[in-house]
């Protein structure tokens, strides 16, 4: 009862559970677009040593309390995730929301080689005659391939950016992850 909205005679109150779960998605959607602050790089020294965050979830952890609970909801920080595409470089073309909010492994017609999951946007693009059909348009429907051909890919050093889904601001914010 006491967290129920108070329009069906609760008191409002938001769970500590989602409360919680939402402040380790902020620190997860920060580990995952910041570089400089310190605690960041402590962290990812201590617990990344190098490596992908992508690569860490799932596997058993002996960690803080902390960096276990950023662990457990980066699934959740991943839902929420896109990329606003600048040169392509960073963002992965299939497993990344790059297009309409989605995953173009979604849209496959066919399952994706294990040795193309792991590609960039970047990777099916030629800075001189644009997108590489020939190698797209036999696992993705006409329609998709539509949408990709609206994005030019900058040739200049412009980087991919993070963006939040769940708002219009695109930053994450504690509200649009309860």
């Amino acid at each position: 009862m006491v967290i129920k909205e108070k329009s069906q005679g609760g008191l409002g109150i938001r769970s500590m559970r989602q409360l919680n779960s939402a402040y380790l998605m902020k620190l997860g959607w920060r580990l995952q677009t910041e570089q400089s602050p310190l605690w960041i790089r402590l962290f990812r020294e201590k617990y990344c040593r190098g490596r992908d965050l992508d690569s860490l979830m799932g596997r058993p952890c002996s960690g803080s309390n902390a960096w276990r609970g950023v662990l457990e909801t980066l699934d959740l920080t991943n839902q929420g995730m896109g990329v606003t595409l600048g040169d392509g470089r960073l963002t992965k073309f299939w497993t990344h929301k790059w297009l309409d909010g989605k995953t173009l492994a979604n849209y496959a017609l066919h399952p994706i080689l294990a040795n193309l999951l792991s590609s960039r946007v970047r990777d099916f693009w030629q800075p001189d005659t644009g997108w590489q059909w020939a190698r797209l348009s036999h696992i993705l429907p006409s329609d998709i391939l539509q949408r990709i051909a609206s994005f030019v890919l900058t040739t200049d050093e412009l980087s991919d950016l993070p963006t939040w889904a769940e708002n219009n601001t695109g930053v994450f914010s504690v509200r649009s992850a309860i």
